[in-house]
């Protein structure tokens, strides 16, 4: 008989944590898996006093991890158990019959061992955990982040997504509910013409599906790294702001969001996963869960807030995971940055797909513009640190042009050129924010401020009269 111990269910390898009475037999299973069983096998399963087992293999066929791994597939199909490890990891004892298992099961009650020296969970939270994550600008760069480029973006407290987890009221409830939000995932219409309405205007995926990828990379990456995941279930609720369908990452925002509020109510620190970790798991969950054409630019500026020049070269990204990002002060912003976004949206989804097939074939003249694109964003960045504010508007004006060539004006969208017409013509400099349906502007020119605002509100009546929705200021660097 092997040596008897706890075994810690949070944990890849069957080392004993925890030496107890010789005499017990502990048996490591998904917390999933033991919370069927029985509500207070959390931790672990008591299975045989030592004078209860069987000295001898009483029949080939129906003894052994086999048919004990078996049972557990056929009750829970989505739990993988390997033969080799339970047998060889002291998992489960191949002298025991399937029937000795389940009977202790089904007779168990938790009173012959001490849980003094049991792994501790953090306190079962108490009042709700609300975490918020904003919308995102590209000031410059996109959409060079697919594409081993640079980039420069912000962050814009004008708009957010907010995730808030509500402690179930018993600390040994770990069921997970998500709270549909009438608005982002509405299921009632008041009729079939409303149904067509409210899809164009905010298309067709709702935010049930991205929480449930955050879960799934989130909880897989915690197991990789021994993270333990202790603690009650919740109740998670949401809202969000941020337009949708305009290219200011609503949907990252959600994923960013719940990743912060899981974070907080499993007690993990920032320094356990950072930043830059965030962001990929983020990416993550849309790109390889759910099948987004998605860049680490959105993730990454939404995980770090405020103003981000981001680096994302091909060796940094397959050599440390990541790209290098350096955070500007918010305070380094030129004054008089605006946006305006389209009311009425265009489907932009495959903004991206040829210029993308190009790319991976090499293509000389996108593999060029993608350096120009980072270059101009490299450019941004020392004209920030320099303060040299002047060269942005010409730079943002750089960037479009240089998008609209590669592009073309069919996948650019008659609305979106509309806008940035309108801008140009009342002496702004403007790009897109994302991949279209919201531009990001700055006056031109050397005017003094009260010119400035003139011309700002000139180019906002057109707007308005052309049934663009401009915002009122970019508030990146306010606080709330």
């Amino acid at each position: 008989m092997r040596e008897k111990g706890l075994l810690d269910p949070s944990a890849d390898s069957a080392q004993p944590v925890v030496s107890l009475n010789s005499n017990l037999f502990f048996m490591r299973l998904p917390v999933t898996i033991l919370n069927e069983m029985h509500r207070y096998l959390e931790h672990c399963i008591e299975l045989f006093p030592d004078n209860d087992l069987p000295s001898e293999h009483e029949d080939d066929e129906n003894t052994s991890a086999s048919l004990l791994s078996k049972w557990i597939t056929t009750k829970f199909p989505s739990v993988k158990l390997d033969l080799r490890k339970l047998e060889v990891n002291g998992w489960a004892d191949p002298n025991l019959t399937l029937q000795q298992y389940l009977t202790k099961w089904a007779t168990f009650t938790p009173t012959t061992f001490s849980t003094s020296n049991l792994p501790t969970s953090p306190t079962h939270p108490r009042i709700p955990i609300t975490s918020r994550c904003y919308a995102r600008c590209g000031l410059m760069g996109n959409p060079s982040d697919g594409f081993y480029g640079k980039t420069l973006s912000i962050t814009l407290r004008n708009w957010y997504a907010e995730v808030t987890l509500h402690p179930n009221a018993s600390a040994n409830d770990q069921t997970i509910r998500i709270i549909s939000n009438s608005v982002c995932d509405p299921h009632h219409f008041f009729s079939i013409s409303g149904v067509g309405s409210v899809c164009a205007t905010d298309g067709f995926d709702g935010a049930i599906r991205l929480f449930l990828a955050c879960m799934k990379v989130f909880t897989a990456y915690c197991g990789e790294n021994e993270i333990a995941l202790y603690g009650s279930g919740f109740m998670i609720t949401y809202e969000i702001n941020i337009p949708r369908q305009v290219g200011l990452a609503g949907s990252s925002a959600l994923i960013i969001a719940l990743l912060k509020s899981l974070m907080q109510w499993y007690h993990i620190p920032a320094e356990v996963i950072p930043p830059q970790i965030q962001a990929n798991l983020a990416l993550a969950a849309e790109r390889d869960e759910l099948g987004v054409a998605a860049g680490y630019q959105d993730r990454v500026i939404q995980a770090y807030e405020g103003c981000v020049f981001m680096n994302f070269e091909r060796g940094l990204l397959e050599g440390q995971g990541y790209g290098d990002y350096e955070r500007i002060p918010v305070e380094s912003l030129p004054k008089g940055l605006w946006l305006a976004y389209i009311a009425q949206p265009e489907d932009s989804g495959k903004v991206h797909s040829n210029v993308k097939a190009k790319f991976q074939a090499g293509d000389a003249e996108v593999i060029s513009a993608m350096k120009q694109f980072a270059a101009l964003a490299q450019q941004a960045r020392d004209a920030l640190i320099s303060r040299n504010f002047g060269i942005i508007p010409s730079l943002m004006n750089q960037n479009f042009d240089l998008r609209r060539k590669l592009y073309g004006d069919e996948v650019i969208g008659q609305k979106n050129l509309e806008m940035i017409e309108v801008a140009r013509a009342h002496g702004h400099a403007a790009k897109f924010c994302g991949s279209g349906g919201c531009i990001v502007g700055l006056c031109e020119g050397k005017d003094g401020e009260e010119e400035m605002r003139s011309k700002t509100k000139r180019m906002r009546d057109e707007f308005q009269r052309r049934g663009k929705d401009p915002s009122e200021s970019v508030q990146s660097q306010k606080k709330r």
